[in-house]
């Protein structure tokens, strides 16, 4: 079956929009910025702690209001919180400042998890296409990661001209994506609640999702998720204090930004790849395969040379991207549309509690060993998260058995 015009039409908004609202033009040199106004590597892990506290906090509220309302509303505060962002980078230079910053901005970030992927999902089941999903989000996907290697080259090349201009930048297009989050069509097949309360609505989206969690399919996709969060307390804050690496290696501002676009670039082709190969792999498979080669390539960093540290980021960065849509896909596929965006709201929370202790770690290791050497404690992440897939791995098991014998 073929996606009809008016999906297509849809799906080119929502391209659009996701293309927009993740064009981070500071996301490559940002960490270079708070060096340069002279703050430690222990600040800038409080200050990445901070954000993931602010989405933490957030992410269950967030989602729920998703699920109770249309989730494009979502898109538009979160929009307007990362100009909100983009605007307080413009005017200050200190940590406590830049701390309530990433607070905010955390905020924002709990606005877009969960609602995006589940927004797509639901717009392609609204049309029935509901199996194009892992494709189609693969190359979502893509999307974002080559918008986000031009704008980090867009950044660098700003930040030339200068720091401010990278922010003014940076604020605009954040404006952009909030207007075009206004104008996209939300499918959202949850029942009608116009007539609804704001109260009545929470209360029986809220009602719903812990319902869920009361029954077997409810606890081993928590544990899926465990697993899922776990992991990615190694491959975000890799991502972002990889800027540190490069800096140690004598790196300016402009070329790091140039390796972190290369990198996105690269995971956008990765993700292109993965819709045209993710149907091949289990779930099971490919989350145990990424993670063991993942820990493998992490300890690269023992041997503390450029060559070591580029191979271990690029295959970190490249290699997960097959896994996430598989496992995603997979989850997508188990959760009614009416939790939808809610249970992954819960997944966030999950991984931002896994980045905030990754970077807590890091903060207090970098001043002292280095970055290379603090590297290897990301090890432990995705090692927890295998435990926990072992875990999910034996009670589905145990379900299958139990259902099969009665």
């Amino acid at each position: 079956m073929f996606p009809t015009a008016s999906l297509k039409f849809k799906l080119t908004l929502f391209f659009l929009y996701t293309t927009f609202s993740r064009a981070d033009v500071k996301r490559g040199i940002f960490v270079l910025y708070w060096l340069q106004l002279g703050l430690s590597n222990k600040e800038i892990g409080a200050l990445q702690s901070a954000l993931f506290l602010g989405t933490i906090l957030s992410e269950i509220p967030t989602g729920l209001l998703a699920d109770s309302f249309k989730r494009k509303y979502n898109f538009v505060f979160g929009s307007l919180l990362r100009v909100v962002n983009g605007l307080g980078y413009l005017y200050f230079t200190s940590f406590s400042p830049f701390l309530v910053l990433s607070f905010i901005s955390g905020i924002g970030f709990s606005f877009f998890s969960g609602s995006d992927e589940a927004y797509l999902y639901d717009l392609l089941k609204s049309h029935n296409q509901e199996e194009k999903y892992k494709k189609i989000q693969a190359h979502t996907k893509a999307i974002q990661s080559y918008g986000l290697s031009v704008a980090i080259v867009l950044g660098g090349v700003l930040q030339i001209v200068s720091w401010p201009t990278v922010f003014l930048v940076f604020t605009g297009i954040m404006f952009l994506s909030t207007l075009l989050a206004s104008v996209l069509f939300d499918d959202h097949p949850h029942p009608k609640k116009e007539s609804s309360t704001l109260d009545s609505s929470l209360v029986k989206t809220t009602s719903e999702f812990y319902q869920f969690f009361k029954t077997s399919k409810g606890g081993y996709l928590f544990l899926l998720i465990l697993a899922l969060a776990t992991f990615e307390g190694a491959y975000t804050p890799y991502f972002i204090m990889g800027q540190s690496l490069f800096k140690e290696a004598g790196s300016s501002p402009l070329s790091v930004s140039l390796l972190i676009a290369v990198t996105e670039f690269a995971t956008g082709i990765s993700f292109s790849l993965a819709a045209k190969y993710a149907h091949r792999f289990t779930a099971n498979r490919s989350f145990v395969g990424t993670s063991l080669i993942v820990i493998a390539l992490l300890l690269l960093n023992v041997f503390n040379t450029q060559l070591t540290a580029m191979i271990s980021f690029f295959g970190v960065m490249l290699i997960p991207s097959l896994m996430f849509i598989v496992v995603e896909d997979s989850i997508q596929s188990q959760l009614p549309s009416n939790i939808r965006s809610s249970f992954f709201s819960l997944l966030s929370l999950l991984q931002g509690l896994s980045i905030t202790a990754s970077y807590a770690l890091m903060g207090l290791f970098l001043d002292s060993f280095g970055a290379a050497s603090t590297m290897l404690v990301l090890t432990t992440f995705p090692i927890i998260g295998l435990v926990f897939f072992g875990l999910y791995y034996y009670q589905l098991k145990n379900i299958k058995e139990s259902a099969s014998n009665g």
